[in-house]
């Protein structure tokens, strides 16, 4: 007969009754605390191209579109608002592509397996402000030796454009949708794929490469190797917090501070800008986390 073991009372049994009293329990690796993907490693490949062919077939049918209407397709570049609707479609693709490959190849994904669960924020704000700070002083370093990076056309649209709608518009995209989508693309399926799949370093150089180059139209190399560092940045605060929330939030928090610059925002422009982007962002992904949840729980039989 198999005896249960007592606890004296009052007090509750302990969590880890195999484990000594006064024992320190090592923390669980960042990995172990979140449920694989399961896809191979070529997925990012896939999921790379489903981005570029979903983009250019949104591009190639807006186009058409226009043309039809009598529109000049020529001056399109110019034409801010239609450039916003672009890249917001861009956000969607980048959202859609993990959910779809991961759905076709291992099943309905769980929302953590995309790094979509709520850390330990004390350790979370710790890691997110010392690797915010060693960007910074990498951004230095790198603007000491090779010179400052050329701006980027959306910079110098930011710059010369002075319409509320318009600058609404850019905020929506850069500051709110662009760190949802890039930070799931990016971090929740590319990095996590690889690092499933190979290991921390390699999955970090690859997708900060990846990060990099991507905003690479409209820049020089020079902020290339930036934001490829940043890139870096993010997943390794991904992979010492198990959680995407807090590389959407520093995401969103940088894009704010860039946008706030751009702009030449006074003080409090700066506060009400980071506050609103930070705690929206942080809404919409909690929001999606909990949603993710419910869709990815199988109903409980009656």
């Amino acid at each position: 007969m198999t005896s249960v073991p007592s606890f004296p009372h009052p007090g509750s049994p302990p969590l880890r009754p195999e484990v000594p009293d006064g024992t320190t329990v090592p923390e669980e690796p960042p990995k172990r605390r979140l449920p694989d993907l399961g896809v191979p490693a070529w997925a990012p490949a896939v999921g790379i191209l489903f981005v570029v062919v979903g983009y250019a077939l949104i591009s190639a049918i807006v186009g058409v579109a226009i043309g039809i209407a009598g529109g000049n397709v020529e001056n399109l570049q110019n034409n801010q608002p239609l450039t916003i609707g672009l890249t917001l479609a861009l956000d969607a693709v980048l959202i859609a592509s993990p959910i779809i490959i991961v759905t076709w190849l291992a099943g309905r994904p769980d929302p953590a397996a995309f790094g979509l669960r709520v850390p330990e924020w004390r350790s979370a704000l710790g890691n997110t402000l010392v690797i915010y700070v060693a960007f910074w002083i990498v951004t230095a370093v790198v603007a000491v030796i090779l010179g400052q990076a050329k701006d980027q056309d959306i910079v110098v649209d930011l710059k010369s454009e002075n319409s509320v709608p318009i600058l609404a518009g850019f905020v929506v995209m850069t500051c709110l949708v662009a760190p949802l989508a890039e930070e799931f693309f990016f971090r929740g399926f590319l990095f996590k794929v690889l690092w499933e799949r190979s290991n921390v370093i390699v999955a970090t150089i690859a997708t900060g490469a990846a990060f990099g180059l991507v905003h690479k139209p409209g820049g020089d190399w020079i902020g290339v190797a930036v934001l490829a560092f940043f890139g870096c940045a993010l997943c390794l605060l991904f992979w010492r917090t198990a959680s995407l929330l807090p590389c959407i939030m520093l995401h969103s928090f940088h894009n704010s501070i860039s946008f706030g610059f751009t702009k030449e925002l006074p003080w409090w422009g700066f506060l009400l800008l980071t506050t609103v982007s930070v705690t929206t962002t942080l809404s919409i992904a909690l929001l999606a986390t909990r949603l993710g949840r419910r869709v990815a729980s199988p109903p409980v039989p009656a």
